[in-house]
């Protein structure tokens, strides 16, 4: 192995792996060739190379070898962000004092380095590796300690991709899909909370709304009121909601996506998704309303078809955007059938899809009102 030390010249390294302990003995010889042979040295040197490589194996080679050494660091500054082996892990632990099971508390001292630096460019990796420390180790008493220590939350620029802290009080959910987009448009600063993109089944949408929502952060939709009066009539008409959305076909495909055990998702929150559906008032335009005919061609029934499925599943399952796409396919299916009962019920069996007795209840109370 070679490394170039500070005067530019190349230090070799003897691995006495291969050539056998007997290649010590000739230390002078090999000193007068520029072979390395002060361990001291050779640490200091190797260190100082850590952050020219990348690669996780190499980076393990050059970490035992300090490790065997126990070689003591001059600069700290050294540790790269990779998954490393548990002895290497020991030996961070050791020498650089890193912790190996940090608290809660070591987690709010960083976050309280995070707000207090300004300028400070945290990655998505940081952001993704915090929270899912927060998910997995939530209790109430975390909940206390977290609300006293943040007082700034995660923001996500959309123009820039840049993620910035802002006051918890200047920040909400974006739990209205045509209020977030509005603010998107208007304001010049992201107002709306930071969720992984995309989502991870470690660190669901749902799991950080709850815990958003516990530290006080207030959603969009309970802070502003929407006023429809202010909606040019001339260019949107107002759809006859019981005509065009409010079908039991839909709303049984909608349940029976949504009654999935691998869902997790529980009895009342399938309603409250499915009453947001029908507290919907919705306008279209008159293209939209003529693409609406099926005498228009079937290139624009499909296109009005997949608008109204994306508008619908994102309203529904605005918590849960990484499951949009495939409830979006089921109810683009379901227009393109009318949501005509026995074709929505012949395509939950080829879809194995079913609804419990509880929400054909909640259905048979909804429809028969």
């Amino acid at each position: 192995m070679c490394a170039k030390n500070e005067g530019g010249r190349c230090s070799i390294f003897i691995d006495e792996g291969f050539y056998g302990s007997r290649i010590v003995s000739y230390k002078d010889e090999l000193n007068a060739l520029g072979v390395a042979n002060d361990n001291n040295k050779e640490c200091q040197l190797l260190a100082s190379y850590l952050k020219c490589h990348s690669n996780i194996e190499t980076i393990s080679r050059i970490y035992n070898f300090l490790s065997t050494y126990k070689w003591v660091p001059v600069d700290e500054d050294v540790l790269e962000n990779c998954k490393y082996e548990n002895t290497i892990l020991d030996f961070f632990a050791e020498t650089f004092d890193v912790k190996v099971h940090p608290s809660v508390e070591d987690y709010c001292k960083l976050w309280k380095s995070w707000e207090s630096s300004e300028g400070c460019q945290i990655t998505h990796k940081e952001c993704c590796a915090f929270w899912e420390f927060v998910v997995r180790n939530w209790t109430p008493g975390m909940e206390d300690t977290f609300k006293n220590n943040l007082s700034k939350l995660l923001v996500l620029d959309p123009a820039s991709n840049v993620i910035f802290l802002f006051d918890k009080c200047d920040v909400f959910i974006g739990d209205d899909l045509f209020l977030t987009n509005l603010f998107i448009k208007t304001f010049s600063r992201p107002i709306f909370v930071w969720f992984p993109q995309p989502s991870q089944k470690t660190l669901t949408r749902t799991k950080l709304v709850e815990i958003y929502t516990r530290l006080g952060v207030r959603t969009l939709s309970e802070s502003v009121k929407k006023n429809t009066s202010d909606v040019d009539h001339d260019a949107f008409k107002p759809v006859d909601s019981k005509e065009k959305i409010n079908k039991r076909g839909l709303f049984k495909l909608i349940l029976a996506y949504l009654v999935d055990p691998n869902l997790k998702i529980e009895l009342d929150k399938r309603h409250e998704a499915v009453s947001s559906v029908l507290a919907i008032e919705a306008f279209e335009t008159p293209e939209k309303m003529s693409k609406m005919e099926r005498a228009s061609g079937h290139k624009n029934v499909i296109e009005y078809a997949s608008h109204f499925a994306e508008e619908i599943a994102e309203g529904v399952l605005w918590d849960n955007e990484e499951l949009v796409p495939d409830l979006c396919k089921l109810i683009r299916l379901g227009f393109l059938l009318e949501f005509d009962e026995e074709a929505v019920e012949f395509l939950m069996k080829i879809k194995n899809l079913q609804i419990f007795l509880e929400d054909h209840d909640y259905l048979t109370s909804t429809f028969s009102s």
